[in-house]
């Protein structure tokens, strides 16, 4: 083992990270979690063992939830593998010795289509002002198309093809994989909601921010995309409504309810690997199997 500073371990690795084969974000996550780690007092690569990422551990539990820790440790992981991948370290901490349990939030990540309908009943109705129109149109476009948060709030209107039924998914700002970039298909109920709105749109984004000007991608606490969005589902009873969680919502009812293969969700939400597809698609509701399993019978 040739162990190197910290530091310039966490040069070195950034470096890698900052290359077109990783996604700003990825390279954004990184470096968090490798200063989280040089704030432990690592100060070479043989520090970087199963007891500190135990110490790791009991940090970032005093600050955030199980899943997060989780989730962070992946990133150390892959940073302690590219070390001993470079002969920086001899083996990486045991990792599962420290990895918190998953923990199932108490949030719904995934909505019925009963309450989705619910929230987007609600804010149709309050499409007479210029920014409820915008968060009915926003809201209902993540709903029908399962795009990302980002995707959504970054669109621009030559990016939309009411015609031809399809949007336009471009990597000009955030990318997450190769795939993220695409044409996406729109359901005829999105067609019109989006249709009535675009007359009054007035922006070259179709959604922008309030002066027109850029995307809805900024505001006030209380006032960004994201915090409207939750606000109507609360004004309705439908808690943790959110873009992510209609997103969660679109994989989960067009593979049990509307009759999408795994494909065919593959290539609407642009997942490269069916992980990820497994993560979206939630189990069914018990009504669901039940009415299911009625249909089971041997009578010929």
């Amino acid at each position: 083992m040739r162990p190197i500073s910290f530091r310039k371990f966490l040069d070195a690795i950034l470096h890698v990270y900052s290359g077109p084969g990783h996604a700003p974000r990825t390279l954004t996550k990184m470096r968090r979690v490798l200063f989280l780690v040089a704030d432990l007092g690592v100060k070479s690569t043989a520090g970087l063992t199963t007891e500190l990422a135990a110490r790791f551990v009991a940090e970032r539990a005093r600050i955030v939830n199980t899943n997060t820790i989780r989730g962070d440790l992946s990133y150390l992981s892959a940073a302690c593998s590219f070390a001993v991948e470079e002969g920086w370290l001899d083996h990486p901490p045991r990792f599962k010795r420290v990895r918190p349990r998953p923990v199932r939030s108490k949030i719904p990540k995934c909505h019925s289509i009963e309450d989705v309908s619910r929230v987007l009943e609600y804010l149709g109705k309050r499409t007479m002002d210029w920014e409820g129109h915008r968060l009915y149109a926003l809201a209902a476009s993540v709903a029908y198309t399962g795009l990302r948060r980002d995707e959504a709030l970054t669109l621009r209107l030559d990016d939309l093809n009411l015609p031809a039924s399809l949007l336009i998914v471009s990597d000009r700002h955030r990318r997450k994989t190769e795939k993220s970039a695409a044409v996406v298909p729109i359901p005829p109920e999105l067609g019109v909601i989006l249709g009535d709105w675009l007359p009054r749109c007035g922006s070259e984004w179709l959604f922008p921010g309030v002066r027109r000007q850029g995307p809805w991608t900024g505001g006030k606490c209380g006032e960004r995309a994201c915090d409207r969005v939750r606000q109507a589902g609360q004004k309705v009873g439908v808690a943790g409504f959110t873009l992510l969680s209609l997103r969660h919502s679109f994989a989960t009812h067009a593979r049990r309810q509307w009759g999408l293969s795994a494909i065919e969700l593959a290539d609407v939400l642009r997942h490269t690997s069916p992980a990820t597809q497994q993560w979206y698609v939630h189990e069914a509701r018990l009504e669901e199997l039940v009415a299911s399993v009625s249909r089971v019978s041997y009578h010929v």
